[in-house]
Protein backbone atom coordinates (compact mmCIF):
# COMPACT_ATOMS: atom_id res chain seq x y z
CA UNK A 1 0.00 0.00 0.00
CA UNK A 2 1.25 3.16 -0.94
CA UNK A 3 1.30 6.60 1.37
CA UNK A 4 -0.03 9.14 -0.26
CA UNK A 5 1.78 12.62 0.05
CA UNK A 6 -0.34 15.42 1.76
CA UNK A 7 2.07 17.76 -0.17
CA UNK A 8 1.97 18.35 -3.98
CA UNK A 9 5.65 17.60 -5.23
CA UNK A 10 7.66 19.89 -7.76
CA UNK A 11 6.77 19.65 -11.37
CA UNK A 12 9.48 21.61 -12.76
CA UNK A 13 13.23 21.47 -11.81
CA UNK A 14 14.37 24.12 -9.24
CA UNK A 15 15.46 26.29 -11.46
CA UNK A 16 12.32 26.60 -13.11
CA UNK A 17 10.92 30.33 -13.08
CA UNK A 18 7.81 28.42 -11.77
CA UNK A 19 9.36 26.61 -8.97
CA UNK A 20 8.56 28.74 -6.36
CA UNK A 21 4.97 29.41 -7.59
CA UNK A 22 4.18 25.70 -7.63
CA UNK A 23 5.96 25.32 -4.02
CA UNK A 24 3.98 28.27 -2.31
CA UNK A 25 0.75 26.58 -3.76
CA UNK A 26 1.45 23.63 -2.23
CA UNK A 27 2.31 24.85 0.83
CA UNK A 28 -0.81 27.75 1.17
CA UNK A 29 -3.70 25.50 2.56
CA UNK A 30 -1.17 23.46 5.01
CA UNK A 31 -0.52 27.42 5.88
CA UNK A 32 -4.05 28.53 6.59
CA UNK A 33 -4.63 25.92 8.21
CA UNK A 34 -2.10 26.38 10.99
CA UNK A 35 -2.93 30.38 11.29
CA UNK A 36 -6.58 28.85 11.69
CA UNK A 37 -5.51 26.68 14.34
CA UNK A 38 -3.39 29.44 16.00
CA UNK A 39 -6.49 31.68 16.12
CA UNK A 40 -8.56 29.22 17.72
CA UNK A 41 -6.28 28.86 20.13
CA UNK A 42 -6.07 32.29 21.18
CA UNK A 43 -3.16 33.68 19.65
CA UNK A 44 -3.16 36.99 17.63
CA UNK A 45 -3.54 37.33 13.55
CA UNK A 46 -0.49 40.02 13.38
CA UNK A 47 1.58 37.73 15.98
CA UNK A 48 0.55 34.50 13.96
CA UNK A 49 2.17 35.88 10.33
CA UNK A 50 4.70 37.20 12.50
CA UNK A 51 5.87 34.46 13.51
CA UNK A 52 5.56 32.86 10.50
CA UNK A 53 7.82 34.83 8.58
CA UNK A 54 10.30 34.52 11.56
CA UNK A 55 10.05 30.75 11.79
CA UNK A 56 10.59 31.12 7.30
CA UNK A 57 13.48 33.03 7.58
CA UNK A 58 14.73 30.84 9.99
CA UNK A 59 14.42 27.67 7.75
CA UNK A 60 16.18 30.20 5.08
CA UNK A 61 19.34 30.71 7.27
CA UNK A 62 18.84 34.11 7.72
CA UNK A 63 19.48 35.62 11.33
CA UNK A 64 16.16 38.40 12.25
CA UNK A 65 15.68 39.80 15.98
CA UNK A 66 13.16 39.76 18.27
CA UNK A 67 10.05 41.31 18.56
Amino acid sequence: MTTRNRINSPTVDEEDVDYLNQCKFALEPSIHRLAELALVAGWSHPRIGYALMVLAMEMTGCEIGQA
